[in-house]
């Protein structure tokens, strides 16, 4: 008779075990805060693509003079440019460095890989590349 009580009570236990674990929430609930990162200056409208541990957000964005790379950092965004003769550029990663990588075009409308060098868009190598692929 003992065994038979020791054995319901176990389950008894083992049941509410589970009950509040299933009643209980797993973490706390994420919490998310959404920022305007803006425009570039005569730009409408922007896109975020990557974003990096200390708040460093890149992608591109239109201005006057086309769609650029931008790099928003600190409440600010900036233009990386293009290269020489291009007309597209965008920033598509950024590690944890600071280090920005893209695509843009060149005076012969190649797409290349691009990274940033000392806040500029520069040259990697010359192969057809697209972010889609």
């Amino acid at each position: 008779m003992k065994w038979q009580n020791h054995g319901k009570i176990g389950l008894l236990l083992m049941i509410l075990a589970l009950l509040g674990l299933a009643l209980s929430p797993a973490s706390a609930a994420a919490t998310y805060n959404v920022t305007d990162l803006g425009t570039l200056p005569g730009g409408t409208y922007s896109n975020a693509y990557g974003l990096n541990g200390s708040g460093q957000v890149v992608g591109g964005a239109d201005n006057a003079s086309g769609y650029r790379a931008f790099l928003w950092s600190g409440g600010t965004m900036t233009s990386l440019g293009t290269l020489p003769g291009g007309s597209y550029s965008s920033a598509y990663g950024i590690n944890g460095s600071g280090q920005v990588v893209g695509g843009a075009t060149a005076g012969t409308d190649r797409d290349y890989h691009a990274r940033s060098e000392e806040g500029r868009v520069g040259k990697e190598c010359r192969s057809r590349w697209s972010p889609y692929h």
